[in-house]
């Protein structure tokens, strides 16, 4: 499982590789968050104790853009 870490620090959007999060009923966030795409991880499902929420399609493919970008992949 690959985790992408959030942050409410909207500064950090200054940085490559990052995305705006806004909160939606789907998202489960309460505030606008910061996807830190640059600071991707992979981690054991096991260390996953419960689901928030899940983010849409178009955030998604946003952070899967951003990842592109980082790692020289075009689709």
């Amino acid at each position: 499982m690959f985790v992408v870490p959030l942050t409410t620090a909207r500064g950090t959007m200054r940085f490559a590789g990052t995305v705006l999060i806004r909160p939606t009923a789907e998202n489960g966030l309460s505030q606008v968050s910061v996807a830190l795409v640059f600071q991707l991880r992979a981690i054991d499902r096991r260390r996953v104790q419960e689901r928030i929420g899940n983010v849409g399609d178009t955030v998604l493919h946003e952070i899967r853009a951003e990842l592109d970008k980082l790692t020289g992949h075009t689709r």
